[in-house]
């Protein structure tokens, strides 16, 4: 949108950065008891509908740092079959025992 429209680097970078810390905080907070996949798809798509990030540049950073996404994408698998089966209800049940609090 924005490369039909003279608008100045620094309005780009300022609403880059605004897009980019909504969809943390989204991430963080799950509105809507949203997937934190789709908020963060959500914040991605914003940005490439609004000409901030080429989908080129998105896809050559993508193949560039494909072991640190690959990395997420595993910490997230982990951190998903934990909750499915109970690890951090247990280990908070084991943490207020442990503080003496039941």
């Amino acid at each position: 949108m924005f490369q039909y429209f003279a608008v100045p680097e620094l309005t780009k970078t300022f609403l880059a950065a605004l897009i980019g810390i909504l969809t943390l905080v989204g991430i963080m907070t799950r509105p809507f008891r949203w997937n934190e996949a789709v908020i963060a798809m959500a914040g991605a798509g914003v940005l490439l509908l609004l000409g901030l990030v080429a989908p080129a540049d998105a896809f050559i950073t993508l193949a560039r740092d494909w072991n640190t996404f690959l990395f997420f994408l595993g910490m997230m698998g982990i951190s998903a079959l934990a909750e499915a089966a109970g690890l951090f209800d247990w280990l908070a049940v084991q943490s207020a025992r442990l503080a003496g609090r039941t």
